[in-house]
């Protein structure tokens, strides 16, 4: 089944239950969490650690953290990056979206949501945020990360979950620099879009409208004070151009688009996307 299908379908479920049992946790039938790992980054010839986290209300996260190697041009390491993965599988599959930063000088830290890859808990909203709580406070007590830049990199629904994450919370000031791909800006919005694409679900419709909006991106996004990067592919047939362009619009931010080509979060498969993301990088370092 296309990945787009079962987007629609899974959608169509979460309203069905809405109808039943009311909106509290609608929220958690966006995401498509798988609990065993494919691959280890050791696969990838990359260095590793897991990381054990506990959040605020007691689930216990199971992370990767991957050391930077010296970047090829100036032998520094450059920076560490907390990335946001997407709403399917987990960190281990996410993993080649960005297999290629240590190896450019970056450390990153990948964060696996409650509910995701041998993380406890199911995921939801807006609990979810307490998981991106723990990953920072981890990261911001490292002596390593203290010392070089910090930047937030979310991919999707991690995307849409960043920016509003980022935007409210105190720890804005610890990071350098955001970047997004293919964010949505609405979660209501983007069961809209779903909903519409089949004929089966029309009828459906209205009952978007029971689908929480106080977490949407493009309602917190203005918050955001740190140089922001939004990526979105033309052919992307997940998250259509108009939502990410709306995270885009709202902030206030300085700020860059970078439009790209090919399947949705399929972005740093190529080399110009990987050096653009690379630029802005370097370019805002404080």
């Amino acid at each position: 089944m296309k990945r787009k299908t079962l987007y629609s379908l899974t959608l169509t479920m979460a309203l069905l239950t809405s109808l039943l049992s009311g909106c509290q946790n609608l929220t958690g039938l966006y995401f498509f969490p798988e609990s065993g790992y494919r691959l280890t980054p050791d696969q990838l010839n990359l260095a590793w650690q897991p990381v054990e986290l506990k959040t605020r209300d007691n689930i216990t996260l199971k992370n990767w953290w991957l050391p930077a190697q010296p970047n090829p041009d100036t032998g520094e390491i450059l920076g560490t990056i907390l990335f946001l993965h997407g709403n399917a599988e987990n960190i281990s599959t996410h993993i080649h979206s960005i297999a290629w930063l240590p190896r450019q000088g970056y450390n990153v830290f990948m964060l696996d949501y409650r509910g995701f890859g041998h993380s406890s808990g199911k995921p939801k909203l807006p609990e979810i945020f307490q998981d991106i709580d723990a990953a920072a406070t981890w990261l911001l007590a490292q002596e390593s990360v203290q010392k070089k830049p910090l930047y937030l990199l979310g991919q999707s629904i991690g995307g849409a979950l960043g920016a509003t994450w980022i935007s409210q919370t105190r720890e804005q000031d610890a990071f350098s620099a955001v970047v997004l791909d293919a964010p949505f800006a609405s979660w209501p919005g983007m069961a809209r879009y779903a909903m519409s694409r089949q004929w089966q679900t029309w009828p459906l419709l209205p009952g978007t409208y029971l689908v929480p909006a106080q977490w949407d991106a493009e309602k917190h996004i203005e918050k955001l004070k740190k140089p922001l990067l939004v990526i979105h592919s033309i052919e992307d047939e997940i998250i259509p151009t108009a939502q990410s362009r709306k995270v885009y619009d709202k902030s206030h931010a300085q700020k860059q688009w970078l439009e790209a080509k090919g399947p949705h979060i399929a972005t740093f498969g190529q080399r110009e996307n990987r050096n653009a993301v690379l630029q802005f990088l370097q370019e805002h370092r404080d």
